[in-house]
């Protein structure tokens, strides 16, 4: 039987190309790494490995793809909704995990373990910015604001005759980078960008008090 399939979704041939990269080098001895530069290309690659029989362990698709429906449809593919990870098993290294799903007859949680050696975490997608609340501008779902896309009414309060640096949020001194900024890209790269040109910013703030 071949090895379980990793398919890698993005239409940015550099980024596909790290990604790929990095999944080879961490899991190649154990699953194949495929790409695909479009949704079209990955639903082919999906219908083909489908055919074949071959399993498909993960797949890893920039945000922008529309993939969920076909993802679903997938015989190959589980998907399990109101389900999370309870617990990790495993003696030197991850041998399965416990998973805990909800809503199941009276409400009760239903448990069972499955066997995995690996677990991918995706995180960013929920800002988890509650403890900000009062204190800094936030959008409807939590991200924060920072300029340039500050507005003016969020700006009623700003102290200084300089307007906000960029990565700056409408509390003086107060930058972000990375998922939890409003409109940013949802990438590594890009978070780790952000933040050297944060700390610069941070630099030529304290220099002026």
């Amino acid at each position: 039987m071949p090895k379980p399939a990793l398919l890698v979704v993005d239409d940015d041939p550099d980024v596909l190309r790290a990604i790929a990269r990095d999944l080879r080098r961490h899991y190649g001895q154990d699953y194949r790494v495929l790409r695909a530069a479009s949704g079209d290309e990955a639903l082919a690659a999906l219908d083909e490995l489908k055919e074949r029989g071959d399993p498909v362990a993960l797949l890893l698709s920039d945000q922008r793809m529309h993939l969920v429906a076909r993802i679903e449809e997938h015989p190959k593919i589980e998907v399990r909704l109101n389900t999370e990870v309870a617990e990790c098993l495993g003696e030197n290294h991850l041998e399965g995990l416990v998973l805990e799903t909800s809503g199941g007859e009276r409400g009760e949680a239903a448990r069972d373990e499955v066997e995995t050696r690996y677990l991918f975490v995706f995180i960013g997608a929920a800002p988890r910015t509650d403890w900000l609340d009062g204190v800094v501008v936030r959008d409807e779902r939590g991200f924060v604001p920072t300029s340039p896309d500050l507005e003016e009414h969020h700006l009623d309060g700003w102290p200084l005759e300089r307007a906000p640096f960029l990565l700056e949020m409408n509390v003086p001194g107060i930058f972000v980078a990375g998922d939890v900024r409003h409109a940013s890209v949802k990438r590594v790269a890009s978070a780790v960008g952000e933040g050297s040109v944060a700390v610069h910013f941070m630099h030529r703030h304290l220099a002026s008090l």
